[in-house]
């Protein structure tokens, strides 16, 4: 009998550490509240966001985001502004996101999630006049668009449904490329090689200047591709604020004017570059040079005032179909 005692003892004692283990466990899932937001924040609430990236073979980079003038921009590439698509990735997969349960609450459990203060795959810092407001660590991935993440202040880790590429891609992924786009509703005027589309006041419509209106008439499939083409124009990249001679600028390849309604008067120059399939593209008011498509040039360059205006059928030959028409039915 006396043989039993220690063994039964030493299973008591294992018990109630055990017990001890889960009620601490227990009383840490009791303060957690299924439906608390991740993030009590709003990108109102902030005006710079420091995204630290490592990459394995990779040296540390730091992408930061800031916001001047309500307007967020990459300060460290060019000042160009951020994409709002880009920015509502943190505005509403990230800050809207509640929490799940936790699938860890120990440091070991951040170092082995990799979202430790020493481990993490990314860390987002968010400042507010230079103050940090919260500091998050993104680690692997223990699912396909999922992302273990924890909050610098917290123990708990959570897998929560993002992807980390949202937020470790590279500056020119955050470039706003919508950047040139026009409202169509707001061009007053378009000025290219030999003619110049008007708003007209009656119709509200961009037609060819000059037009015979007893002979011809506006093309207007055509003339909608064409102000398409320059109201959705998009760019490759931005390569900076130095007028290089091989962007050939002096001369360009081909000039366009565009007048807004506002008064507002855009010179776009589209410079050649020599053995390659890419445009330079020069704006006024712009001192940042931007990189285009050759395919998006090549859409517009050939465009001519003939391309623009089609015959008009003459209202005699209207008249005797209608006539003959007529007769026909009697």
């Amino acid at each position: 009998m006396k043989s039993l005692v220690f063994p039964l003892t030493l299973l008591l004692g294992i018990q109630i550490v055990f017990g001890l283990v889960l009620t601490g466990s227990h009383d840490e899932m009791a303060a957690f509240q299924a439906e608390e937001r991740l993030l009590d924040l709003s990108l109102e609430d902030i005006d710079e966001v420091l995204i630290t990236v490592r990459e394995e073979g990779q040296p540390e980079r730091v992408l930061t985001l800031q916001k001047e003038s309500d307007i967020w921009i990459l300060p460290d590439y060019f000042a160009f502004p951020v994409s709002g698509k880009k920015l509502s990735v943190l505005q509403e997969k990230l800050f809207q996101i509640k929490k799940p349960y936790p699938v860890g609450s120990t440091e070991l459990a951040a170092k082995q999630f990799e979202v430790s203060d020493k481990t993490f795959q990314t860390r987002v810092e968010l400042r507010n006049k230079g103050d940090i407001i919260e500091t998050l660590y993104l680690g692997t991935s223990p699912s396909f668009k999922k992302i273990h993440i924890r909050k610098k202040d917290e123990l708990q880790t959570y897998a929560i449904p993002f992807s980390s590429y949202e937020l470790r891609a590279k500056e020119n992924a955050w470039l706003n490329r919508e950047y040139l786009h026009l409202q169509t509703s707001d061009i007053k005027s378009i000025t290219f090689h030999d003619f110049t589309l008007e708003r007209d006041e009656s119709s509200s419509m961009l037609l060819p200047q000059g037009m015979d209106a007893s002979s011809e008439q506006a093309a207007r499939s055509t003339i909608d591709d064409f102000v398409k083409n320059i109201s959705t124009l998009n760019f490759l990249d931005v390569l900076g604020e130095e007028a290089k001679d091989e962007y050939n600028l002096t001369k360009p390849a081909h000039t366009l004017h565009v007048a807004l309604n506002d008064g507002t008067e855009l010179r776009y120059d589209f410079g050649d570059v020599k053995d390659e399939t890419h445009y330079v593209l020069g704006l006024s008011g712009e001192k940042r040079f931007l990189k285009i498509a050759g395919y998006q040039v090549d859409k517009i360059k050939d465009v001519t005032r003939a391309d623009l205006i089609e015959a008009k059928e003459p209202e005699s030959s209207t008249t005797e179909t209608s006539t003959e028409n007529q007769t026909g039915e009697n």
